[in-house]
């Protein structure tokens, strides 16, 4: 744990493991796909899990495609079909433990083989 990058590590499974041991949404297994995309090159699914209030949406991409330009603010991938915020909550992407602005939700780059976990705030 002294090492910077050992403590990013332990951080970032520390929060999953909370969401996986804490969320309603993932103690049930209703799975909603919101989104599947098959393009060729690409293998891109959005996932909701839970109920429509408290959900956690995962957004996993089984690919080599990326978002072109990752590092630039206008980077996006669209993933129609993004669940609805309920009025006072906020979504964080989760790992990473950053809260999403409302002008973005749905429209944030991927990376090749990566996958995000949102949950409301």
């Amino acid at each position: 744990m002294q090492d910077p990058w050992r403590k990013r590590i332990f951080d970032h499974v520390a929060r999953l493991v909370k969401l996986r041991t804490r969320s309603a949404a993932l103690a049930v297994n209703d799975t909603e796909f919101v989104h599947v995309d098959l393009t060729p090159g690409r293998r891109v699914f959005a996932w909701m899990r839970g109920p429509a209030g408290d959900p956690v949406v995962v957004v996993a991409n089984f690919s080599d495609c990326q978002t072109d330009d990752l590092a630039s603010p206008a980077a996006e991938y669209a993933v129609p079909g993004w669940p609805g915020t309920p009025a006072g909550r906020t979504w964080i992407e989760l790992p990473n433990h950053v809260t999403c602005r409302p002008t973005v939700l749905g429209r944030e780059p991927v990376s090749a083989w990566g996958a995000k976990v949102y949950t409301l705030a």
